[in-house]
């Protein structure tokens, strides 16, 4: 067998064990969702109904025009029809927003990033914060000033983190 091949048994032996509910991580590689993601990060992908995503979430899916791989982006908007249903999704350094995608090469909703020892939770009060406001600027044009603030609320997670992290080790210190 070729590596394309191979490439698409595995992807598709993902999918299946993803769609009988089991998280599956994958390794990020590429610049569209700098800076929420960025390359060698760790994203946790659980199963998804369609119905239940919102503007905002991130989302695996595999791409219809590369060769079948897959990508991680800002679902913007779902489009329902009579007999299909599609989406419109965005990499967050990204100007223009990605073609419309069946629901089909929907893989997953992205749950947790794990980045420079930092594990992130995309659901909920502080994920569902980080996603509408990374919607706002991945959708306006002030893209620059969406990234310092960003840089900001990551700082903020981080110290938030470690409170946490000391409360937990004087609580079982006592």
């Amino acid at each position: 067998m070729d590596k394309a091949t191979i490439d698409n048994l595995t992807l598709e032996v993902k999918k299946e064990a993803i769609e009988g509910g089991y998280d599956l991580a994958f390794i990020t590689e590429g610049s569209s969702m700098f800076p929420i993601l960025a390359s060698e990060n760790k994203i946790t992908v659980t199963k998804c109904n369609f119905k239940e995503l919102k503007p905002g979430d991130l989302i695996l899916f595999k791409s219809p025009t590369d060769n079948g791989s897959l990508v991680a982006h800002r679902l913007i908007r779902k489009i329902k029809n009579e007999n299909d249903h599609t989406f419109i999704s965005k990499g967050d350094a990204v100007f223009n927003p990605d073609k419309p995608i069946c629901q089909d090469a929907l893989i997953g909703k992205i749950v947790k990033i794990k980045k420079r020892g930092l594990s992130i939770p995309l659901e909920g009060a502080i994920g569902r914060v980080i996603n509408g406001i990374a919607l706002v600027f991945s959708m306006g044009r002030i893209t620059y000033f969406g990234f310092l603030f960003l840089r900001k609320i990551r700082y903020l997670i981080k110290i938030y983190s470690q409170k946490i992290r000391n409360t937990t080790l004087d609580t079982e210190a006592i």
